[in-house]
């Protein structure tokens, strides 16, 4: 089964809204693992959680990381199988709440009714187990209203907004409920960027407006060739309809800048040191093309290679699509 990266936009990765203390010497290893993923020492950080896990089967908390690590990778079969063992090694009520909820996460983004089907038990039995836990309120509603339920649904996600407003989805949640078709199709995720100029862009900001992110390197080759397509696109549609953002996964940043004044990069260029919007967005290959219409919904991502057709061709087909030119 191949598990996408939650068509509802949420999936909370290494940690969740529980108190789960792990006993030592758990405890030691985790606390390890984390600082080797803060130092992107991935390849250490994943084998030290798998050999704690299976010194230790009862280590709940090693499989919820593996599997979120898989999911950031975009690595499906593995991390269902993660999520499957750490709902298993749940040995606590609140870590079998918080593994059954995680799991709901991970499938609530399926089209499969099996898969949904199991989500909203994980999800039910993760509320039954900590009935005042926010997200799992939230997350069985997304679930219900997936399998267009949203009689059921919506007062989940009512519930979620009333009882906890300060919650950390809240906005998400309240898109929900202005528009429930948001609940089945991909909302792109909030994020805010501050660009190569100074200026400050935050997706709350471009409600209206067509927005295209532009994953790019100056390294990636095909990038470069798209370069004088993207410069078309820009000429073509005004500002006020088509915003373009160009998100850059460069090291070196002062290469980064002189290219982007070298070839007279006028519009939004971000550089993404951190990798969070790569994240948010599970971005894995260069270029790739995001295209989100005024509703805040993902029309189409455009990656990969096609001998016949550049993506930037690719995108300049779909944003005709939406304007008609």
């Amino acid at each position: 089964m191949t598990l996408r990266k939650s068509a509802v936009g949420l999936l909370f990765f290494i940690f969740l809204p529980f108190a789960t203390a792990q006993t030592s010497p758990e405890t030691g290893a985790l606390e390890k693992a984390q600082q080797l993923y803060q130092q992107k020492k991935y390849k250490e950080y994943l084998k030290l959680l798998q050999d704690t896990a299976k010194h230790y089967p009862g280590c709940a908390m090693c499989y919820l990381q593996i599997a979120s690590f898989h999911m950031r990778w975009g690595n499906g079969m593995e991390a269902r199988d993660a999520a499957d063992r750490a709902v298993k090694a749940a040995n606590t009520d609140a870590l079998r709440a918080q593994t059954r909820l995680y799991r709901c996460q991970m499938l609530s983004g399926e089209d499969d009714k099996k898969v949904l089907a199991q989500a909203e038990q994980d999800c039910r039995e993760a509320l039954r187990l900590e009935p005042k836990v926010a997200e799992a309120h939230l997350n069985l509603g997304l679930v219900l209203m997936r399998e267009n339920r949203d009689e059921e649904g919506l007062p989940e996600v009512r519930a979620y907004v009333e009882g906890w407003p300060k919650a950390q989805n809240v906005g998400y949640a309240k898109k929900i409920l202005a528009k429930p078709r948001a609940a089945r199709e991909p909302v792109a995720p909030e994020f805010a960027v501050t660009c190569e100029d100074g200026r400050k862009i935050v997706s709350s900001d471009l409600a209206g407006k067509v927005v295209v992110i532009d994953f790019w390197a100056t390294w990636c080759s095909a990038c470069r060739a798209a370069l004088p397509e993207m410069k078309e696109l820009v000429r073509k549609y005004p500002s006020d309809k088509l915003v373009i953002i160009s998100s850059s996964v460069d090291r070196d940043e002062n290469a980064w800048r002189d290219y982007v004044i070298k070839k007279e990069m006028t519009w939004p260029q971000f550089l993404d040191k951190e990798d969070a919007l790569t994240s948010a967005f599970g971005v894995h290959a260069f270029p790739t093309y995001i295209v989100i219409d005024g509703d805040g919904i993902i029309r189409k991502r455009i990656v990969g290679t096609d001998p016949q057709k550049s993506l930037a061709y690719q995108l300049k087909d779909e944003l005709k699509s939406i304007f008609g030119k």
